[in-house]
């Protein structure tokens, strides 16, 4: 049993937000971290790559410009390599000798990058997760840098949101029994930890006559198939009613029915990180007016940390970094949840917070205010 983060209870009656805090400990999360030197080899590697991009972009400029003679084209394709990097790899020591970590970079904020990293430690069980096999030094690299402290903490927020979740259907089966479960789950990507947990509750809810039924909104198919092929995996077809949309997050009040079909969770883990302060008090402004009164959003946010700057360069993973306390006030923006129902969540290693939100007006299936 690690602990696996501390609760950060948002206070009602200030505007910046304070907090209150009390340990909780779960099974299942890493706990450890790598020192300064190898920090410090991560930086070296990640400042050659971003020399390298500079270069690239510089000695490509003349030939774009020959080719297109057109500055917003021009512009276009700079803005693409700036964020891509370079065009074979990034290092010798990354991409260069690892098809996993190839992948990771190619597919990075995407769901198969995700999928690498959440089911490594498990990779005998699955064909799609180790592309290394029989190349030892591949394996062995990939190993070390799926390892790195922000690989770590994106298995512990799997384990937390798991967690979590799966005390929120423990919940609703304990409140309304013989009643249906709607969840959404907004950019899902693999939407694997939402599964997991409904695999591990599925007795618990079907003692009690719970149904579910999910709703599952990403712009990529990809993730969405990969969706319906976790589903599979983990048992849920033919208990779990499951719909996939693909669209933007902004069409997830179409995706409800304009307001009839009203989920009791909502989750929306990751998309955060690449999305504008206003657009994300959009976003859960959205979600407040969606969710059922009584009803629960799960969310978080990545924090400024000490290999951010490996993850933007060597990995080419641009991200936006925020602190917990913006994270808090996104969620409880004009409009959106009110600041005392807002609970934060520190994973451990301090690289994600989650973030938990009640929507407490109201009734639900005719029952009491929860």
């Amino acid at each position: 049993m690690l602990l696996v983060g501390q609760e950060r209870k948002v206070a009602a009656d200030t505007d910046a937000a304070k907090f209150e805090t009390r340990a909780h400990r779960v099974e299942g999360v890493e706990d450890s971290s790598r020192g300064r030197v190898v920090h410090l080899m991560m930086w070296v590697l990640a400042v050659l790559a971003m020399v390298q991009t500079i270069v690239e972009i510089v000695v490509m400029i003349p030939c774009w410009i020959v080719w297109y003679r057109n500055k917003m084209e021009v512009m276009g394709h700079i803005k693409t390599k700036w964020y891509r990097g370079p065009w074979l790899c990034s290092s010798i020591f990354f991409d260069g000798s690892s098809r996993t970590l190839r992948a990771i970079r190619e597919s990075a904020a995407g769901y198969k990058a995700l999928h690498h990293i959440y089911n490594w430690r498990e990779r005998k069980c699955w064909n799609d997760v180790n592309l290394d096999v029989g190349h030892r030094f591949g394996e062995w690299l990939a190993d070390w840098w799926i390892h790195m402290d922000n690989a770590r903490a994106v298995r512990n927020r799997r384990v937390m949101v798991r967690y979590l979740i799966g005390e929120k259907l423990r919940l609703f089966a304990d409140l309304y029994p013989g009643q249906n479960l709607r969840i959404l789950s907004i950019a899902c990507g693999s939407a694997q930890p939402l599964q997991e947990a409904l695999a591990q509750q599925r007795a618990y809810l079907q003692k009690r006559n719970v149904t579910v039924e999910l709703r599952l909104l990403d712009k990529d198919a990809a993730p969405l198939e990969h969706c319906v092929r976790l589903v599979e995996r983990f048992g849920l077809n033919g208990w779990v009613k499951m719909m996939t949309h693909q669209c933007s997050y902004h069409d997830a009040y179409k995706v409800c029915g304009y307001g009839l079909w009203e989920p009791w969770l909502v989750e929306m883990i990751g998309l955060m990180d690449y999305l504008p302060t206003e657009k994300g008090k959009e976003a859960e402004r959205m979600i407040y007016q969606l969710l059922a009164p009584g009803g629960y959003h799960l969310t978080g946010h990545i924090l400024a940390n000490s290999e951010a700057f490996v993850l933007r360069w060597l990995i080419a993973w641009p991200m936006r970094y925020r602190s917990p306390e913006d994270l808090g006030a996104m969620v409880a923006a004009d409009g959106a949840f009110p600041r005392e129902s807002v609970t934060l969540w520190l994973v451990p290693g301090q690289v994600h917070v989650l973030a938990e939100a009640h929507k407490v007006s109201g009734s639900f299936f005719g029952f009491a205010q929860v």
